[in-house]
């Protein structure tokens, strides 16, 4: 997966803001027939462009677009968590808010939760523990400075992956633990995030 500033948009303004009307498209129609039944002219037709249009600005065609989707997702997410990292004043705040706004935003995100229940096989093998190197490689080098405040940064690596984890799990396949509840995840972070990884440091 690439950086974040990797997967900004580039060429011409127009052209940016072509693709962003496409991206944005994609997502409302996946969100409301799913990949499989998406089709390219349904894209171009809630873009409000025409299908060559879509084609010059995603010569890939559908793959394309749909690479371009969860690259920009990602990308939001990040940059969103980012911030809220960025403000916690303390190791455990920093994990509770990242881990619960993270699980939110993932539960409220209408695209994702309509493959879950009608394209599971699209989502989750992605979401498999042995598939999820890119993500947590971004993840570290976007969070890891900010633990970095509070722990070593090696250790600050490893919450984070291990936060990033979490939330995976539970949001894709959810448990005793609701990962949208400030108080539940406090309890998971103090009782067994921190003492899981800072034992491995001893």
């Amino acid at each position: 997966m690439n950086s974040v500033a990797e997967i900004e948009p580039h060429g011409s303004v127009e052209e940016r803001s072509g693709a962003d009307r496409v991206i944005g498209a994609a997502l409302e129609c996946f969100g409301r027939w799913g990949i499989a039944e998406t089709t390219l002219e349904d894209v171009a037709r809630e873009a409000g462009l025409s299908r060559a249009t879509v084609y010059r600005l995603f010569p890939g065609g559908k793959s394309a677009i749909l690479n371009s989707v969860g690259e920009r997702e990602v990308a939001r997410l990040f940059l969103e968590i980012s911030a809220i990292a960025e403000a916690a004043t303390s190791l455990d705040e920093l994990l509770v808010t990242t881990i619960v706004s993270a699980s939110e935003t993932l539960r409220g995100h209408r695209a994702l939760n309509y493959l879950l229940a009608h394209e599971p096989q699209v989502i989750l093998p992605l979401m498999a523990f042995d598939r999820l190197d890119p993500v947590l490689e971004l993840a570290r080098t976007m969070w890891t400075p900010s633990l970095a405040r509070f722990v070593p940064e090696t250790l600050a690596g490893e919450l984070v992956e291990w936060g990033t984890r979490m939330v995976i799990s539970h949001t894709f396949a959810p448990g005793l633990v609701d990962p949208c509840a400030p108080d539940q995840v406090r309890r998971l972070v103090e009782e067994l995030l921190l003492p899981g990884v800072l034992c491995t440091r001893r």
